[in-house]
């Protein structure tokens, strides 16, 4: 499977779906990263088995960038400013790319 562009998006989009979410969302999160192509993304990367993007190992990464508490990617990546999703984005674009 190809890796797809990361969209660029200039506005917090909102909380579709959960992406395999410990706990369900009250209320929509608004993100910098398209949680759709994020998702997309990440079952490349988990079905090749790669076992550093499981949930658990991305939660725990974007807690450390951002210094949150978030207990699922979806609150993870609600955490990440505008130049932390970008950078993200790109690292999950590229490890898609070389995977």
């Amino acid at each position: 499977t190809e890796a797809q562009p990361a969209p660029v998006i200039e506005e917090p989009t909102e909380d579709l779906f959960p992406l395999g979410d410990v706990v369900e969302l009250k209320e929509p999160q608004s993100t910098f990263i398209d949680l759709i192509w994020l998702k997309k993304q990440l079952d490349i990367l988990q079905g090749k088995g790669l076992k550093a993007w499981s949930n658990a190992n991305i939660v725990s990464y974007l807690n450390t960038i951002t210094k949150g508490q978030a207990k699922s990617v979806t609150s993870a990546v609600a955490l990440l400013t505008k130049e932390q999703a970008e950078d993200f984005a790109k690292r999950v674009q590229t490890t898609v790319e070389i995977a």
